[in-house]
Formats: C-alpha cells, structure tokens, sequence
C-alpha cells in the first residue's frame, strides 16, 4: 500500500469538507502566507486534518509492505512528463474555492493538479484500507493508484487524482461529473491532465499489454473514507484466513446511493468493500455502465462472469457490504445492534426507490401501495419491448425460435451434452422473454385497452386533490422532465470522446461535459458527433440522443 506514491497516484485536497488526491513527489516548500503573487492553487490553505486526528505510518520506506496500526503513510510520488490539462470541470473546481479560467491560466497548473509538483502546505499520503473483492475478504489493499494530498480550509470537499491510462481517466471524469448532473451522491472530478508518461496495460487482459499515455483525474469529495477504511480492524476472516494489518490494536446513506443508481440505469461494476464510501457517494469508476436498454441481467464489467455485481443483484449487493462493515466495527458495534440497523435496510430503500421512481411517472400528490405493482409492470414490459433494429446481441428475434426447440429438445434427450454446450439459465431466461413477447404482441386493441383501464384510473386520482388540472400538469411536466435524462453517458459516447482524444483531439471531451452538465434534462437538439473509424463506417453522424449504434455491443469494459 505505502509503496502505492512512487507510481501511481491520486489527489486529496480535504477542507473542512474538501479533499484532493493523486501522486505527487513531495518538494518542501516553506510557508510564506498568502501573497498576490501567488497563483489561486498557490493560495489553497491546507489543514490536513485527517494526518493530525489518525494514526500515521512513522515509516516512509517505498515498496509493497504490511502497514500496522496506522491510517496512513508518507509517500513521494513520480512527477509525469511533459503535463497538460485534457479538461477541467468549473462547477467541481469551485468546491475548492477555485476558479477555473485561473486554473486553466495557471502556467503550473496542470503540474499541480496532476501532482507532478507538490502544492505548498500539502502532505501526500497513501490511505491504508482492506476490501471485500467478489465476496472474499481481500486483506490490506490501500491507495496503490491513489495519493491524499492534504485537506483545504473553508470550502466543502476533499481532493484525489490517479495516475493511469488516458482512457480509463476520459471514462472516470465524465462520469463523475454526469452521474452528478443526473442528481446522485458523487465524488466529483476537477480536472483531466494527460502527458507523455507511459504506463503499461493489458487493456483487454488477453496477455497482449501495450503501452499508453499516462493520465491524472483530480477527484473531490467531503471525504474518502470507505468501508475498507474500518476493516483493518477485522479479525482473521474465517475463510480466507485473512485479517486486518490493524487487528488488534485496539446515518447509513448506502441504501439511498444504490436506489438513486438503479432509478438512473447506472450499473457500478465492481461493488468490492473498497470501492464503497463511508458518506454514502459513488466513489471508484471503473468498469461502470449505463444500460443501453433495460435489463435486470446487465453486467458491465466483462470481468464480472458470476453476474455478482448486475445492475439487479446491487441493492443486496450494498446490504452484504454493510453487513461486512459492521463485522469490522465488533466489539463497538455489537453484532445484535447491528442487526437492527441492518433490518431498516431493504425498508428504506424501496421506500426512496418509489418516491424517486413516482417522480419518473409524475405520480406527485399521493402515495399508493399499488404504485408498487404499476412500475414493476413497466420494467418487465421495458423488458420485453425491445427493438431489434438497434440491439441485435441482446434481442433474442423469433427467428432465432427453431434453434432455441432444438437446444429444448436436447435438454429432454440428452441433458449430460446439453449441460456442455449450453447455459440453461440463459436459455430459461430467454424463452421467458419470448413467450411474454408473444403475449405482448397477441394483445388486441381493446384488450389492451383494458388492461390498462386501471393504470389510467391512478392517474386520474392525482386530481382528486382538488388541485387545478391546468396547473397539476405544468407540475406534472416539470418534475418529470427533471427526473428523467434526455442524455446518459452510454459506453459508445464515452467511447467516441476516447477515440477523439486518443488520436488528438480533445475538444470531444469538452463538449461532452457542457452537454452532460447543462443539458442532461432540457437538451432537445440534434446535437451529434463523428465516429472516428476507418472504412465503410468512417465520419458517422451519431446523434447523442440516438438508440445506441451496432458497433456499442462490441465495447468491451473490464
């Protein structure tokens, strides 16, 4: 973990409610007060808090080692080479009391911001913490790819920045900065710096790594503090043997995080311990997805092959890690206490799920337990509705019927060889569809009709309040249009401002957070981009609003 400065890093810069991360090599600087002369990054006041409150690592020996008994150690990270800003986030830069027309004019601006120069008054640090990884409790992890920086007086947020590819980064800023738009808890992105730094990855983890521009994201928030933050405490976990490198020295907002996630199809990707924050925010873009259509089954992470991580298996996912949080906290918290928290759970979040999904549908004035029932009628019909012009890997057509009886038919004969070639839940799954398809499509006019009489009924009582239906409807419209996105970051949008970047051009990226900002609820123009490929498909106009392109179901995210 301490090893985790001399390569890669993140940027903490922590306020009163600010923190910066990223890695930096640290050159002393004395503290001369605040001078005009200096820059606004020049004039940030640290205070770092979390260095003087938590136990500190006394050892500032590099490399891989065993951290006990501390939060944090020192660390001097590697500068990049050559730094320059990709994009820079105005709204997450004001958190730190920053301008970003400054930022942007600062001649060291992007080696502040990527570390590569230490700003006065900050301590880079590496934060020790222990993880949860696919359900098995992982040992001491830490900041590998991350550096704390310090905490800012007076503005609301800690900062952090990490040292990795260019277009892991591109995926991260954006995604931060749009989830935040569409209203959900975030850590927030300030800036991009790219440079002429390589790093080596195995982008597709084929055993075919290649090298790749380094890149630095600054990252925001009130603080980093995860549960793996309390499981160094752990005892020796009964199944791997493992315990926390500290065992032995002596209001939950999870649920309303993960319902806000599902309400916007966000799937996270790689819900480890480490990868959840203490304060409730959405914290470690990694593999993440929106889903192009709905699908309870959605996996993002290529990586993911159980499904333990799907867009439906989140919720339970979340309660598991707070039930591994809580295992942390013993003997503080006692195991029955905590058991009652955890009861409150489920409880809590269908209560927020349904009142952020109402919102959805315009259903303001009244609460019915039938509400329930409406919305998850209309996912599973979202789910049999889909569009085969668009989705063809997803769409299970009817052409594909005469394979699907051949595969039913083996299952009967020959269930041994059926178990080798095919996957029966899939298949399950699939016929499932189907037939709800063909009932769907056999449904008369007038059957429908009636179907849905009820439905409509719902509707028509939000007026029995004796609101005016002129006025209910103007309110109606207004929360609905700021509850449901006109644009989400899709993979291929991300996709094409990689591309872009990749190749020189950076201004995609710009673009695309003005839009995801400003215009992720009220956008009603044709606004589009050019897929930057060779061949037949070269310079394609794809609108930001369209259904998601053929070339979406061959990304890969892992």
């Amino acid at each position: 973990m301490a090893s985790a400065g001399a390569r890669l890093a993140r940027l903490y810069i922590s306020c009163s409610g600010v923190i910066l991360r990223r890695s930096l090599s640290h050159v002393g600087m004395d503290d001369m007060g605040v001078s005009t002369s200096r820059s606004c990054l020049e004039r940030l006041e640290f205070d770092s808090v979390a260095l003087k409150k938590l136990p500190l690592d006394p050892s500032t020996e590099p490399g891989v080692r065993k951290v006990r008994g501390a939060c944090f150690s020192r660390v001097q990270p590697t500068p990049l080479k050559n730094p320059k800003f990709v994009a820079v986030s105005g709204p997450a830069l004001a958190l730190l009391g920053l301008d970003a027309d400054e930022v942007l004019k600062d001649p060291l601006g992007p080696e502040y911001l990527s570390g590569s120069k230490v700003m006065p008054g900050s301590e880079p640090a590496a934060h020790c913490y222990c993880g949860h990884q696919f359900g098995q409790f992982a040992g001491q992890l830490g900041d590998g790819a991350a550096c704390y920086l310090g905490e800012v007086k007076n503005p609301t947020g800690h900062a952090n920045s990490t040292f990795l590819s260019l277009r892991s980064f591109i995926r991260e800023f954006l995604c931060s900065e749009a989830v935040f738009a569409l209203g959900v808890p975030t850590t927030r992105a300030g800036s991009v710096v790219a440079s002429d730094s390589r790093v080596q990855r195995d982008v597709y983890y084929d055993g075919n790594p290649r090298m790749e521009r380094c890149s630095v994201v600054l990252r925001i928030a009130p603080s980093f503090i995860r549960f793996g933050s309390f499981e160094i405490f752990k005892r020796a976990d009964e199944f791997t043997g493992r315990q926390g490198p500290s065992y032995g020295h002596d209001e939950i907002r999870t649920q309303i995080l993960v319902a806000q996630w599902q309400c916007v199809g966000f799937c996270h990707g790689v819900l480890n311990t480490d990868n959840m924050s203490i304060l409730g925010l959405t914290l470690d873009y990694g593999p993440f997805g929106f889903m192009d259509r709905f699908d309870p089954d959605f996996i993002c992470n290529a990586s993911d092959t159980s499904g333990r991580y799907s867009y439906q298996a989140q919720p339970a996912i979340c309660r598991w890690n707070l039930a591994r949080l809580a295992e942390a906290l013993v003997p503080d918290l006692p195991p029955d206490q905590a058991e009652q928290v955890l009861d409150e759970y489920l409880p809590l979040y269908n209560g927020f799920y349904l009142s952020n999904m109402r919102k959805k549908l315009g259903l303001l004035r009244m609460e019915e337990p039938e509400d329930e029932m409406l919305i998850t009628e209309l996912m599973q019909t979202m789910l049999h509705l889909f569009d085969k012009k668009y989705n063809k890997n997803l769409m299970f057509s009817f052409l594909q019927y005469s394979e699907l009886a051949v595969l039913l038919s083996m299952a009967q004969s020959n269930p041994a060889l059926f178990q080798m070639i095919s996957d029966q839940k899939t298949v399950a799954r699939q016929l499932e569809r189907l037939s709800r398809l063909k009932e769907l499509m056999d449904t008369t006019a007038e059957q429908l009709r009636a179907n849905q009489t009820e439905d409509w009924q719902r509707l028509a009582r939000e007026c029995e309040s004796g609101a005016d239906v002129t006025d209910l409807q103007k309110e109606r419209v207004h929360v609905m249009n700021n509850n449901n996105p006109y644009v989400v970051l899709r993979n291929y949008i991300a996709q094409n401002a990689i591309e872009a970047a990749e190749n020189g051009d950076l201004s995609e990226v710009g673009v695309l957070l003005a839009l995801l900002y400003f215009f992720v609820f009220t956008w009603r123009h044709s606004l589009s981009f050019k897929r930057n490929t060779s061949g037949a498909e070269a310079q394609v106009l794809v609108p930001y609003d369209s259904k998601p392109p053929m070339w979406a179901n061959e990304i890969c995210v892992t």
